[in-house]
This record gives structure tokens, C-alpha cells and sequence, in this order.
């Protein structure tokens, strides 16, 4: 079986690393643990999100999953 494909983050555009933490958005955007964090990117993708206080997790569907999970979880792989 071939290795799950790496993953580019949607916010900073890098390659997320084969261990570090996967993450999705509920609409399946994928983005990396550490710009998870990142308080301006809720109401930069989310505008219309009535609650201020979110994050940008409050809004993932797979959070911290691994390489091979998110692949899997979005049909991607294998």
C-alpha cells in the first residue's frame, strides 16, 4: 500500500508534517495544528458565524487527526 499523500495547509500553504496534527473544516478545508489557532482566520473564513467567540476549531470536523486519517476521512486515500 502507498504512503497516505501529504497535505498542504489552506491558511499558510505549507505541507503539513507526516506527524504533526490534520486537521478539517466543517465545509473540508485543510489546515494545519498551528494556524488551528489562529483567532483571526474564524471570521476571515467565517463571516457569518453568529458566534463571536469562536475558534477556528469550534468549526472542525476532524480535528487532529493523522496524515493517513484526514486522507482516509476525505476519500482521498487509499
Amino acid at each position: 500500500m502507498k504512503p497516505a499523500p501529504p497535505l498542504d495547509c489552506e491558511a499558510c500553504g505549507r505541507t503539513i508534517g507526516k506527524r504533526a496534527g490534520h486537521n478539517a473544516t466543517a465545509d473540508l478545508r485543510i489546515i494545519c495544528t498551528k494556524c488551528l489557532w489562529k483567532r483571526h482566520l474564524h471570521s476571515e473564513w467565517f463571516p457569518d458565524c453568529p458566534e463571536r467567540w469562536h475558534d477556528m476549531q469550534d468549526h472542525a470536523k476532524y480535528v487532529a487527526g493523522t496524515r493517513a486519517g484526514l486522507a482516509a476521512a476525505l476519500g482521498l486515500w487509499p
